[in-house]
């Protein structure tokens, strides 16, 4: 168990330092849950697990301090729920999301670490001190990060025993509504998603899909090839009606700088 522990917390720890760079999508459920479940040796139920929080957490978004849950704690923990304790994936990801709040209390302590180093990176910055600078950049944030990831490897190493007898405790009654309610958490991701991108001159497409699904079981694999045809189409007619509305623009402009030249 120490070293599927260690391997977890691995992940952990390079999900949150590929989101302090320009990778920050490296750090989303579906990608951390189908990492995970491969050193595990488990890629099915990674992506799994990985793929219903990634629906959940579908409209989250994270604007500058301002951050709601830590995914990367909820599914590399929920994960390892369900592939090392034999947790049923809707009780993992049932209990994964409020293990993300408890991520989120220590963000906003690291959130202070880091600005605790502002002023030093300023003055390396000022006396021309790129080196320290640099050292210092990439080398706190890389030891500051190693705490989620130690307290995801403490909880699933030295908690085993009561993780895996908490699933034998849990009444029948109790595992059918965690069922159900992450069922349901789904909906409420894409309902937040499309409270931000929908667009009424878009609904057609909604409405095309549920169809698609709803009366001829299309696949969902099928529907997002047909998504993926019908948004390359759309790009290109928006790219051509904006041709045609900037170029007699174009064309008037160069006309007059002629004649007025």
């Amino acid at each position: 168990m120490v070293t599927q522990a260690l391997l977890v917390a691995l992940v952990q720890w390079f999900g949150d330092l590929v989101y302090s760079s320009y990778f920050q999508l490296l750090k989303r459920p579906i990608v951390l849950g189908t990492l995970t479940g491969l050193l595990l040796g488990d890629v099915a139920t990674g992506a799994m697990v990985g793929g219903s929080l990634e629906v959940i957490y579908l409209g989250v978004v994270n604007i500058g301090g301002a951050t709601s849950t830590d995914m990367g704690v909820s599914t590399t923990f929920g994960t390892a729920l369900a592939i090392l304790f034999n947790y049923p994936i809707p009780a993992a990801v049932a209990l994964a999301i409020p293990i993300g709040y408890l991520g989120l209390v220590y963000w906003n302590v690291e959130m202070m670490i880091h600005a605790l180093f502002v002023p030093l990176l300023d003055k390396y910055i000022a006396e021309d001190k790129l080196k320290q600078f640099s050292f210092l950049y990439y080398v706190e944030p890389a030891i500051v990060k190693t705490v989620p990831a130690v307290a995801v490897f403490l909880g699933i190493n030295f908690g085993q025993e009561f993780l895996v007898g908490l699933v034998d405790k849990i009444p029948p009654f109790l595992l059918s509504a965690m069922s159900t309610v992450s069922s349901m958490l789904p909906a409420v991701g894409i309902g937040i998603l499309l409270n931000f991108i929908l667009d009424k001159k878009l609904v057609i497409y909604l409405l095309l899909g549920w169809a698609l699904v709803s009366y001829l079981r299309v696949p969902t694999l099928f529907l997002a090839i047909i998504a993926l045809f019908l948004a390359i189409t759309d790009f290109y007619r928006d790219q051509e009606m904006m041709e045609q509305q900037t170029g007699p623009v174009v064309e008037t402009d160069a006309q007059e700088d002629f004649l007025n030249g």
